[in-house]
């Protein structure tokens, strides 16, 4: 039993170490949405859409549900333009700003 309690609570840690990284990796997708925004570079939207993809998985690793359903979201939709179709920029801010409200909330409690 206090093998399993001891696995629960490093289990924890991590979720709050990561949970505490958080804010950067959301400055991170800010940055590189705007760094798409003013040059248009597809090597950038790559790169967006890698960091929105890895969120997805990292915090679906956490157990963070909430967090991972909404970076799903955003990562889909720069997937897609990846491929070619046209980005809703005005859809990418929203869902954005989905992660971060849940980021906040994650950090707050």
């Amino acid at each position: 039993m206090h093998d399993q309690v001891r696995v629960v609570d490093e289990f924890e840690l991590l979720q709050q170490g990561f949970i505490g990284r958080l804010p950067a990796r959301l400055a991170c997708l800010q940055d590189l949405l705007k760094q798409w925004l003013e040059l248009s570079e597809e090597s950038t939207l790559n790169q967006l859409h890698r960091e929105a993809h890895n969120l997805t998985g990292a915090a679906g690793s956490y157990q963070l549900e909430a967090l991972s359903l909404v970076a799903r979201q955003l990562e889909q939709g720069l997937r897609a333009a990846c491929a070619g179709e046209a980005l809703n920029v005005a859809q990418v801010h929203l869902q954005l700003q989905a992660v971060a409200e849940e980021i906040a909330r994650l950090n707050a409690r």
